[in-house]
């Protein structure tokens, strides 16, 4: 079984051994593993635009969609630091975890007067191929920064490797016996650790996850 170094490294060998295979659903419509690959190298470029260098932090607010889960790819792809942030958080919380992680970039849809540099994007632009040139990471670098929920005192950030997430996946893979012809449904916040780790497991094993904003339109997910 071949050794993979990242998350992104992962999503390119699927991308290249089944392009075409169903990976992504979320409410605005379906998405191949060639679809997700090839909006990770532009988002990816467009990242490296802004002259981000490797370890920098990417804070991403999260949106419960596609989109978000491909500013994680494209910061894994660039050896960026994912840095999560919980949907709909207050300016405050916005504000404090910026200064922790002293993020360069802010990942959000929603309007905030900051320094940092905010992005947003629309994924149906940056599914068409492209010739960006990419290496992969390595495994002993940070892949992401979560954030705890904070029940028992102030969130606290958590750093997490490309090979501990990697591990992780392999747990959750063989320890469920996941086939590749899984379809799963994650309605869980894709900020926190566990949905998180469902992705990649999915992702691992080259199956297919089902995105939603939790469990309220369940006869619609099943549909």
């Amino acid at each position: 079984m071949k050794t993979y170094s990242s998350m992104a490294e992962i999503l390119y060998a699927h991308a290249k051994e089944k392009g075409k295979k169903l990976f992504l659903i979320d409410d605005s419509g379906e998405y191949s593993y060639n679809d997700i690959w090839n909006a990770t190298k532009n988002l990816a470029q467009i990242f490296k635009n802004e002259h981000l260098q490797v370890g920098d932090r990417v804070m991403v607010e999260c949106t419960q969609n596609v989109e978000y889960l491909v500013s994680y790819f494209a910061c894994n792809l660039n050896g960026y630091i994912f840095v999560p942030l919980e949907k709909g958080a207050s300016e405050n919380s916005v504000r404090r975890i910026l200064k922790e992680t002293e993020s360069k970039i802010f990942v959000t849809w929603r309007s905030f007067d900051l320094s940092v540099k905010i992005i947003k994007y629309s994924l149906k632009n940056l599914i068409t191929a492209n010739l960006y040139e990419f290496e992969f990471k390595s495994g002993n670098d940070t892949a992401e920064i979560l954030y705890t929920t904070g029940t028992t005192g102030k969130s606290k950030g958590i750093e997490i490797l490309n090979i501990n997430n990697i591990a992780l996946a392999e747990n959750i893979a063989y320890g469920t016996e996941m086939k590749e012809d899984n379809i799963e449904w994650i309605p869980l916040p894709f900020s926190h650790s566990h949905s998180l780790r469902c992705l990649y497991a999915n992702l691992l094993r080259g199956s297919t996850v089902v995105i939603s904003d939790g469990v309220l339109n369940i006869k619609q997910i099943m549909e």
